[in-house]
């Protein structure tokens, strides 16, 4: 009996750990994701998870999962393509003007449907702080992603230290939040992640803590309250079997690779 009563609560902690695993995937299916947090809490490890689930081809510095497998082998459309952001962050030299003004230009775009853009430490490629130089240099990067969905039916993600260290003309076009807590990884696969989602920016930026629902009338009125001032804030621990291997100092060896 006793045996029957541990099988039956390790099912039950298994299946709701399945239903946290499908929420993470879907919001990243959905659309675009910026994930934060700080030096080895798991931003790139949860990219790592996401790609290897989803198992499509994705875009991105890092490469997450295109080492062959038993696995990954029967799906000939997972493979990893480099990211190159200047060639790929564009319309056809489109811009706001050409918009206004009828004066488009033709363009397709490249890639298949459904590829999505996976960018660790965005805010090397698109410092807040450049944010002049990078509106006058580069005015097409926010229309790319503000049309993506339309283009391409892909999403672009990105992680960061911090939330505000991106561009905000691109931060600004993610739908999700999500801030990585802590990261623990057991035997070198087993890893166990904490995060918290959100649906505002600010309140990413503010690491507010999700407001835990309880049953009552006063209590629905103030968790109402706290929803429309700081958006939908979920709490998401779960832990998965980590698939596929990448370069963890990625940046390292890409300067290293620069000729001299």
């Amino acid at each position: 009996m006793i045996i029957a009563i541990i099988i039956a609560i390790i099912l039950i902690i298994e299946l709701i750990n399945k239903l946290k695993q499908r929420f993470i995937i879907r919001t990243f299916e959905n659309g675009s994701v910026l994930v934060g947090g700080a030096r080895g809490k798991g931003k790139d490890l949860l990219f790592n998870y996401v790609v290897n689930k989803r198992k499509k081809t994705y875009i991105s510095n890092v490469n997450y999962g295109n080492r062959p497998t038993a696995e990954t082998a029967k799906t000939k459309d997972f493979k990893h393509i480099e990211l190159e952001p200047k060639k790929q962050w564009q319309v056809g030299g489109n811009t706001y003007d050409d918009f206004i003004n009828g004066t488009l230009k033709h363009y397709e775009s490249p890639y298949d449907k459904g590829i999505d853009y996976y960018v660790s430490d965005m805010g090397v490629y698109t410092p807040a702080q450049e944010q002049g130089k990078l509106c006058k240099m580069y005015p097409e990067m926010p229309i790319f992603q503000a049309l993506l969905r339309q283009l391409q039916e892909s999403n672009l993600h990105g992680n960061c230290q911090a939330f505000n260290r991106p561009w905000d003309k691109i931060r600004e076009q993610f739908e999700t939040y999500i801030l990585c807590r802590s990261c623990k990884v057991i035997f070198g696969k087993i890893v166990f992640q904490k995060l918290y989602v959100y649906e505002r920016y600010q309140s990413a930026v503010d690491k507010v803590k999700p407001m835990k629902k309880r049953w009552g009338k006063a209590a629905k009125i103030e968790y109402d309250k706290f929803v429309a001032t700081y958006g939908e804030i979920k709490k998401v621990n779960f832990h998965y079997v980590m698939k596929g291997k990448y370069d963890t100092y990625r940046f390292r060896t890409m300067l290293k690779e620069v000729e001299l």
